[in-house]
């Protein structure tokens, strides 16, 4: 099965299997660096621990004028639930909602004075997971609203007011957040309970439900695999979709990856975008110092200008670009390495500049930290010290949304910073 361009949740599906079973991957060199030629992996399937893809967390330091600010960061590589040990009655089942509470507690216990929910490479899982984690930076309301083919529409809710985190919020994405990382980080927005920073988000806006074909099969030996419908649709509180524009950071961070469709929209016969009424919800308050985007934007472009990991990152997307644009490939093995070894020049090059940046002014000496730094997240976290963190003193409830009222009459949602 040729898997090239799909999803890598729709990969993963592919690969799994009874334990103990074989899988073999064909594993293809891509011809513009150079290499080509194939080679065959051979796995025998296994189970996975869910600790291996289990939410973690990190704390940051962070310098804010005279002040070091330390930021709790939280990465949630997947929305998951361990649903065998919930359905035996296990009452200590693993699940992302349950981990990140339990994460929030340990992280201040350690006085962090704002947190950041890290979603980049996040492709969804569990939409229940989505809208409980939602839960614990609210009170109780709507996440998402889900339509169906007939046009009947549910508002799928957050039943509890226990909030398990009311200090600065920053939710980081990238075009890989799909699906449930859309509904989260929406929500996040469209309650105005913190930024959204990063990239636009992939634009998964559609539910996916699978049918075994071999229960319709006569024949037990016979394999007929699965069918995948499309059955439904989200659309956020404000009742946009997520179709196709995904959801736009309220700051857009600079990123190595070229600015090449890509997503739900680049797809043949993707879903167009739609929209519907809003749900009636209460939005937090949009005029807190601690919210003020226009200076934090205004702030964050100074910083980028002149911030070694971004120039770094900018000197590498104009590497990519002409690569990823690419639609001919020579024939002649030594053209492709003479242009494989101009690009690494480059990339060495380049290095070489960041680390004469960071004072490293021999070639030969070897950096005491790890460069490059993960640009996305440093500033992210200096974006999150930046608010008026000390007088932050929860958001109030000034705005009542109802239905009927069109999201794009909303000035704050979805506003890009374009002054990069």
């Amino acid at each position: 099965v040729d898997v090239i361009g799909w999803r890598l949740d729709d990969v993963v599906d592919l690969i799994r299997g009874p334990k103990g079973s074989i899988v073999r991957l064909q594993i293809r060199s891509d011809p513009k660096t150079g290499n080509s030629g194939s080679r065959v992996l051979t796995l025998t399937r296994d189970e996975i621990k869910l600790e291996e893809q289990a939410s973690q967390s990190s704390l940051l330091e962070v310098r804010d004028t005279e002040q070091i600010r330390r930021i709790g960061v939280i990465d949630i590589p997947t929305f998951y639930v361990d649903f065998d040990a919930r359905s035996r009655g296990d009452v200590d089942y693993r699940s992302t909602t349950r981990d990140v509470r339990r994460l929030i507690r340990e992280l201040e216990d350690e006085g962090i004075d704002g947190l950041i929910i890290d979603l980049r490479g996040n492709g969804g899982g569990a939409l229940a997971e989505a809208t409980a984690l939602t839960g614990l930076f609210i009170d109780s309301g709507p996440v998402v609203q889900v339509r169906d083919a007939r046009g009947r529409t549910r508002v799928n809710r957050d039943p509890s007011d226990d909030l398990a985190y009311a200090g600065p919020l920053a939710v980081i994405v990238d075009r890989d957040s799909a699906s449930a990382s859309e509904i989260f980080s929406g929500a996040i927005q469209d309650y105005h309970r913190g930024i959204i920073v990063g990239e636009p988000t992939y634009g998964k806006g559609t539910v996916q439900n699978l049918i075994d074909l071999d229960r319709y099969s006569e024949d037990p030996e016979q394999q007929l695999g699965q069918l995948k419908l499309t059955i439904a649709q989200f659309f956020r509180i404000t009742g946009v979709s997520t179709q196709h524009r995904g959801v736009v950071p309220d700051i857009v961070l600079p990123s190595r990856g070229p600015d090449l469709p890509y997503g739900e929209k680049a797809l043949e016969n993707a879903l167009p975008f739609a929209e519907i009424d809003a749900t009636t919800f209460s939005r937090f308050s949009s005029d807190h110092p601690a919210y003020d985007l226009d200076q934090l934007r205004k702030i964050h472009n100074a910083r980028v200008l002149s911030d070694p990991d971004f120039t770094y990152l900018a000197d590498l997307r104009e590497i990519d670009l002409p690569l990823a644009q690419v639609t001919e490939v020579s024939l002649l093995e030594s053209q492709r390495k003479e242009d494989r070894d101009h690009r690494e020049g480059e990339q060495k090059r380049m290095f070489e500049s960041l680390k004469q940046a960071y004072g490293y002014d021999d070639p030969t000496e070897q950096p005491a930290e790890v460069l490059p730094r993960d640009a996305v997240l440093l500033e992210s976290a200096r974006i999150l010290a930046g608010m008026s963190l000390d007088t932050f003193e929860g958001l109030l409830v000034v705005q009542r949304i109802e239905p009927g009222i069109s999201p794009l009459n909303d000035a704050h949602s979805d506003t890009p910073s374009t002054d990069q």
